[in-house]
């Protein structure tokens, strides 16, 4: 869109209505044309899900890069990282970033989120967690979400709703869930995040609201058709906190709709209300591993030694994980947790490298007497 409007609002009307970009005039010309190629080679990217260097090819369907007749198949999550970096070319990743990925790749492993399932999804109450890991859909994946707001819809973690804007989740997908014992079968709507800063301008509760609210407003004319509404399906917005101040380690918060009658009559059917529920979930790195939380263990111990940056061994974690929690170590899974652990320690030093220029500048205190406050002095 080019137009003399130069106000923020002006450019946030035009990214809703579904513009991939916005040039206020007077327009320089050159700049002009390097934005349209940008944007068509983005194009390109999403629509082939192939990134082209020379004779070197990064296809996201097999997890392969080739170079001629060589074809090497990575490791997912190594591939998501090398396919994210060159989709943006001359960007510099921090670690944050670059551990924000992992988190979302390791969502999409189907342990990880029976697990999570297990513990806040009511209809899963009764399922044992082998059994919540069979009926999650097989093509669960986190692909990568490039520059700019595309108006193409580009996979199941994208929504775009006409006059309501993109919205893109970490994990999101639809479960269906069989009949067992007395409960009847379902279909319900699940989308999980991983949060590392639980300090936004917005509280995490109410994003968490406008995430399931899109996912029932995208039923219409797909799963509800005409008025019948009865068939909206439930929601789930399931929020990971794995960063959060000691004091919140182990706060689980659920919010759902409940029916509350000032007179007459209750309604019986409560599955006619109860279609959405939000659960933020909070553990803390300063949370020693070896110890179980009081409740709700099986939830926030696996949350915290598979997303926390605890700065401990990966064969401590893996141990754990294995032997207290029945996880069955697949070289996928053993992968994203040594990523997981080699992103955290280096992001641990480089906290500490910023606590020791920042004592430097303020105080007189010798280097050496510095150096072993913050830990990094080695014999």
């Amino acid at each position: 869109m080019v137009s003399a409007k130069q106000k923020t609002i002006d450019r946030k009307m035009g990214y809703l209505v579904g513009i991939d970009d916005y040039m206020s005039k007077p327009v320089d010309e050159e700049e002009f044309i390097l934005k349209i190629k940008a944007l068509l080679r983005r194009a390109k990217i999403n629509d082939e899900r192939k990134i082209r260097i020379g004779d070197v090819v990064l296809d996201y369907d097999s997890f392969t890069v080739s170079r001629k007749d060589e074809v090497v198949e990575l490791p997912k999550k190594e591939f998501e990282l090398l396919y994210k970096l060159l989709s943006y070319p001359g960007k510099i990743f921090t670690r944050i970033q670059l551990m924000d990925e992992i988190c979302k790749v390791l969502l999409s492993d189907m342990q990880i989120l029976a697990h999570i399932l297990k513990y806040v999804v009511d209809e899963l109450k009764d399922f044992t967690v082998e059994e919540i890991v069979k009926i999650i859909p097989s093509n669960i994946t986190h692909e990568p979400v490039y520059p700019g707001n595309r108006v193409v819809k580009t996979s199941s973690n994208e929504s775009i709703i006409p006059g309501e804007g993109l919205l893109r989740f970490d994990v999101c997908f639809e479960l269906d869930i069989p009949e067992k014992n007395s409960q009847n079968g379902c279909k319900i709507q699940i989308d999980i995040e991983a949060q590392n800063s639980i300090y936004n301008t917005y509280e995490i509760v109410t994003r968490g609201i406008a995430y399931t609210s899109r996912l029932i407003s995208k039923q219409v004319k797909t799963v509800i058709n005409g008025d019948n509404y009865q068939k909206m399906q439930k929601t789930y917005s399931i929020w990971l906190m794995p960063q959060a101040p000691l004091k919140y380690d182990g706060t689980i918060r659920i919010y759902s709709l409940q029916e509350k009658v000032e007179s007459g009559i209750p309604l019986k059917e409560k599955e006619a209300y109860d279609k959405i529920k939000i659960a933020t979930i909070y553990t803390s790195s300063k949370h020693e591993i070896s110890q179980k939380y009081e409740q709700n263990d099986e939830l926030l111990r696996v949350v915290m030694l598979l997303f926390g940056m605890s700065g401990r061994s990966v064969q401590e974690i893996r141990g754990i994980l294995e032997k207290e929690y029945g996880f069955k170590m697949s070289e996928e899974l053993k992968k994203g947790v040594e990523n997981m652990c080699n992103l955290a320690q280096g992001l641990i030093i480089e906290n500490k490298y910023e606590i020791l220029i920042d004592l430097l500048e303020q105080t007189d205190i010798s280097l050496k007497k510095i150096m072993k406050i913050v830990g990094l002095v080695k014999k």
